[in-house]
Parts: C-alpha cells; sequence; structure tokens
C-alpha cells in the first residue's frame, strides 16, 4: 500500500497463517512466514507482486534481508528442519547457513542498516575536498592537483572522444578515474565503461549503454558503490527518454531502466531528496523546467528554474545532504540556485561568458561552492562557502574540468 494507507493490494490468497512480511533491499522480493498452522510455519519468498512463491529450506521465524541483499538472519527452529536452536544467517535463496546464537529462545533477529557516509564528490585523494582534476583528450591523461598535500600527480587513461564519467566505483571513499566510450572498435553500437579503481588499481571494462547515451554514473542503489549509468535521449527511443543503471548491490542484475523525460531535456545527477540515491532528472530547455523523480517515495517535483541557454548546474550548496537545482547563466556570469523543496531562489555573481561551472566542496565543509573553471586561461575561480574566493591556474584551453563531467 502507499505509505498513507491508500491503495492496498493483497498479495497472498491461501490460507494460513502469515506473518513478518519484508521487502528485500531493491524492492523486487518479499520474505515471509507461511504455515497452515503455527506450528508448521516457515520461511518463503515470492516476487513483490505476490508470483513465484518459494519455500526456503531454513528457518521458521523472524527472516529479514541483509542490507545488500545477498543474505537473510532468521531465528530457528523449535523442532523444525533438524537444526538446534539459534540465530543464524543463509544465501539469499536459504543455503549455506551459519548458526550464530545458541539461546533456547533467541529470536527477533534483524541486520545493522548500512549507514553510508555522504562521499565528496571529485574527491581521489580521500581527505573530504574535491580536487582539482582535469581531463586532456589530445593525450588522454587526467591530471590532478590534489587537496590533501598540494601534490600533482597525472594518469594517462583515455582517449580523444571519450567521455569521462567520474566516481567512487569501488565504494572506498574516493573517485576512481573512469571514461565512458560510446564508439567501441567492432563492437557495433555498444558503448563501455573503462575504471580504474582507486582502492587496489585494477582495470574494470564493462560494456553499458548504446552509442548516443550519456554518462550518468553515481549511487542509483543506495550501496555507497556508483553505478554504471546512462541516459538515453527520447530522439533515440522514440520520444521516450531514459536512465539506465546497473545496481552494484544485486550482483547478476544486467540493467534497471526508469523512463523519465523527452526529446531535447537535458539529463541531471543528483540526490534532490536526500535518500542517500541518486533520482531520475531532467532540466527542460523549452520551458526552464526541473522535472525529478524521487527515489525515496516515487514523487514527481516539477520546479521552474532557468532558461533555455542557461547551463544546469546542480549541487549541495547548503550542506543538507539534498542536491539543489541551480543554473549558471552564461551571458551574465550569474548562478542562480533554489533550496528543496522551495521555490524561492539566489541569485549570485560569479564568472563570466565561455566560463565552465564546476560546483563541488573545494573547502570540506560538506557544502558545495559555486566554481568556474574558465578554459580561456586555465584558471580555476572557487568562491569557497568556507574558504573564500581563491584562483588557482591548473590546465588549458583544450582541457575538460572533472568536477563537469556531468552538466550536459
Amino acid at each position: 500500500m502507499n505509505a498513507d494507507g491508500t491503495n492496498q493490494v493483497r498479495l497472498t490468497t491461501q490460507t494460513g497463517f502469515y506473518n513478518r512480511p519484508s521487502y528485500s533491499p531493491d524492492g523486487t522480493k518479499i520474505i515471509f512466514v507461511f504455515g497452515a498452522d503455527v506450528t508448521g510455519q516457515t520461511i518463503y519468498t515470492m516476487n513483490a507482486d505476490g508470483t513465484n512463491r518459494v519455500m526456503l529450506p531454513v528457518g521458521r521465524e523472524s527472516p529479514s534481508y541483509s542490507p545488500d541483499g545477498t543474505k537473510i538472519v532468521f531465528a530457528c527452529c523449535f523442532g523444525q528442519f533438524q537444526l538446534p536452536n539459534g540465530i543464524y544467517t543463509a544465501g539469499a535463496d536459504g543455503t549455506s547457513s551459519v548458526r550464530l546464537t545458541t539461546g533456547q529462545f533467541d529470536n527477533l533477529p534483524d541486520w545493522q542498516p548500512i549507514r553510508i557516509s555522504r562521499r565528496t564528490p571529485y574527491d581521489f585523494d580521500g581527505d573530504g575536498r574535491a580536487d582539482l582534476t582535469v581531463f586532456r583528450a589530445s593525450n588522454g591523461f587526467w591530471y590532478e592537483l590534489t587537496s590533501q598535500n598540494n601534490s600533482f600527480v597525472a594518469v594517462k587513461f583515455g582517449q580523444n572522444g571519450d567521455r569521462i564519467a567520474p566516481a567512487d566505483y569501488d565504494g572506498d571513499g574516493r573517485t576512481d578515474v573512469a571514461v565512458w566510450r560510446d564508439v567501441v572498435f567492432g563492437a557495433g553500437n555498444k558503448a563501455y565503461f573503462y575504471i580504474t579503481n582507486s582502492s587496489d588499481g585494477s582495470f574494470r571494462p564493462e560494456q553499458f549503454g548504446a552509442t548516443g547515451d550519456v554518462p550518468v554514473s553515481g549511487d542509483w542503489d543506495g550501496d555507497g558503490r556508483a553505478d554504471l549509468a546512462v541516459y538515453r535521449d527520447g530522439s533515440l527511443s522514440g520520444g521516450q527518454g531514459y536512465f539506465f543503471y546497473r545496481p552494484s548491490s544485486t550482483p547478476g542484475v544486467d540493467f534497471r531502466a526508469i523512463a523519465w523525460g523527452t526529446n531535447g531535456d537535458k539529463p541531471v545527477v543528483g540526490d534532490f531528496d536526500g535518500d542517500g540515491k541518486l533520482d531520475a532528472a531532467v532540466f527542460r530547455p523549452s520551458n526552464g523546467v526541473w522535472y525529478i523523480l524521487q527515489s525515496s517515495n516515487n514523487q514527481v517535483v516539477a520546479q521552474s528554474l532557468g532558461i533555455a541557454t542557461d547551463i544546469p548546474a546542480p549541487a549541495d550548496f547548503d550542506g543538507d545532504g539534498k542536491t539543489n537545482i541551480a543554473v549558471f547563466r552564461p551571458s551574465n556570469g550569474t548562478w542562480y540556485t533554489s533550496p528543496n523543496p522551495q521555490t524561492n531562489y539566489g541569485a549570485v555573481q560569479f564568472g563570466a561568458a565561455g566560463d565552465l561551472p564546476v560546483p563541488a566542496d573545494y573547502d570540506g565543509d560538506g557544502r558545495a561552492d559555486i566554481a568556474v573553471f574558465r578554459p580561456l586561461n586555465g584558471t580555476w575561480y572557487l568562491n569557497g562557502s568556507t574558504a573564500g574566493f581563491t584562483g588557482v591556474q591548473f590546465g588549458n584551453n583544450e582541457d575538460k574540468p572533472v568536477p563537469n563531467a556531468f552538466v550536459p
């Protein structure tokens, strides 16, 4: 049913005793207890719509999924299944059970939720501050000026024509160097992500997306790791836009699709409702409206901010854990930002025509800073929310500033 109690849907009809239903983390399955009588209850799973009901070969009390969906915890067994009493874990399919406690009446186990710390986008050294970083397509190098010790780093990764897709794919709290290549020789119209994991330096190639898509990587499933993701404009799919992502929390699932947007919309990357997951969101230049599908409650937010020539530049400017909608207007070098969910906005003049918006938390105070990269002289101009104004020459006029990676 809906959170307010409306739209109740009955999922099961078999007569018996039902107990303790619980969703899997990705919302696709429900685990529950059922039996023809109280003493014969056992653990079952089914799809979220009530189909594909399966009895698991374990337990009879208080089942619950682990936060990543790969395991369950349950109580056992009061004479059932030849297992001694206690608390157990097992695989999500009920196999490979492990006994954790031995108490005769141990019951009602549950998993502690994963507490995901807020990651700082474009933080390559893990110090909680975004780093000045550029990608030079002509030679395929990433050049980084680390905020931790102000050292210079150069990494060869990518080639001319690649789109950069930096994000924390391995969940170690540091942004990984990554590119998305939509034209791969001999692969038809298939595209690939190429990633270097910062946790161990390993190389990770993965086919995902198609020619013409736009990378929109980030944490779509809320497990603390960025997911491979692309946006497909409606002009490529019969008028309907789509976000596609591969959930890192659910191994074996190739992709999930969210129908959102239409021809000409610009995809924007952000967690606008603050639930730890990216939301499907677009900016529509034709009417200056942002359309956001909130992942927390599946509700739609439509908010006007901007004109057709503005550049969408969302970020968490107020440090509340929610992405603020924002645009940069090149014609007058002004930023227009709006807190969520209010519709009032603030205007800050910072930048000039030709600048690229690069909002990120450069001073480590938990709030994104208004900032621009000026290709004309290869200079970063940062309006730090704590540190104040800073100008740093780093890069040249052919470079792509990394914090501009997902700015459409």
